[in-house]
């Protein structure tokens, strides 16, 4: 079993170390029963404790030494934690494959031999892989996918063990000004009547710094401080001069198609429209 081993995502390489501590265990009867039975003294399962249940009747126990066999264990697998996000990952027998739109995807996933496959839900060229691995091996199948010319990019699916880390420290959320975001009944309102972004921030921690959100609406505030606005990498800040050749003189910030200029955080009067939206897409 490797120690180190490493995929990749997005360009970069991502580091997985293992965790002596930690095991997966696939169980035939998965139950918190089965569990107690299988650690009794004398059992294949002394000496761990269950920390969470995966899918596909897979348990994460914690507690060191190798688990024995026993027909009651389907298989084990280890716990790795990522280096980018200093979390678990648990890679068992599924890859997530995004191919090119050029790729037939039934000759695609025939040649390579898999299980089962499924689309990702909510894509269309994105697919959710079934192998005959897991663990390590699981990682270097799905790493080792992206060295065919019809494949966007492959990762593990991995399952990792998120917790809630990034609740917002903003001092508007439930004194007021941010009902939509957590509506406790402020202003007469209807408790709960609300986006439910606070979950939706559960689920994706911190969000990604690499989601580029186009608002279409009056003008930005390129300084408010719960934004960070977009910034013309071709274009030269003051310098009078159309950088980049789009037809548009200093958009460093985007362009203002009402007046014709640069300055893309006019608003008309004391209209702030565009900035609240852009807030709420944020």
């Amino acid at each position: 079993m490797e120690s180190n081993l490493s995929y990749t995502s997005d360009g970069e390489t991502i580091g997985l170390t293992l965790r002596p501590d930690r095991v997966v265990v696939g169980l035939h009867v998965a139950t918190d029963a089965e569990i107690a039975r299988l650690s009794t003294p004398g059992g294949p399962l002394a000496g761990l404790t269950l920390v969470r249940w995966l899918e596909n009747s897979a348990a994460v126990l914690d507690g060191a030494g190798a688990v024995p066999a026993s027909d009651a264990i389907a298989y084990t697998a280890p716990v790795y934690t990522n280096s980018a996000s200093g979390r678990d990952a648990v890679a068992l027998d599924e890859v997530i494959v995004a191919l090119h739109d050029s790729a037939e995807a039934g000759a695609f996933f025939a040649e390579h031999r898999f299980v089962s496959v499924r689309p990702l839900w909510g894509t269309t060229d994105q697919f959710v892989a079934t192998i005959r691995s897991r663990g390590g091996e699981a990682v270097h199948f799905a790493d080792g996918l992206n060295a065919d010319p019809r494949v966007q990019w492959s990762v593990p699916n991995f399952h990792q063990d998120w917790q809630k880390l990034y609740a917002p420290n903003d001092p508007n959320i439930g004194i007021g000004n941010l009902w939509h975001v957590h509506n406790a009944g402020q202003y007469g309102g209807v408790p709960d009547a609300d986006t439910d972004l606070d979950l939706a921030w559960d689920l994706n921690p911190g969000g990604s710094p690499n989601r580029i959100i186009a608002v279409v609406d009056d003008g930005v505030e390129t300084g408010h401080p719960d934004l960070n606005p977009w910034f013309n990498p071709g274009e030269i800040p003051g310098d009078g001069k159309d950088n980049d050749g789009n037809g548009w003189i200093d958009d460093v910030n985007g362009w203002n198609f009402a007046n014709d200029n640069n300055n893309a955080s006019f608003t008309s009067g004391s209209d702030r429209h565009g900035t609240a939206v852009a807030g709420v897409a944020a």
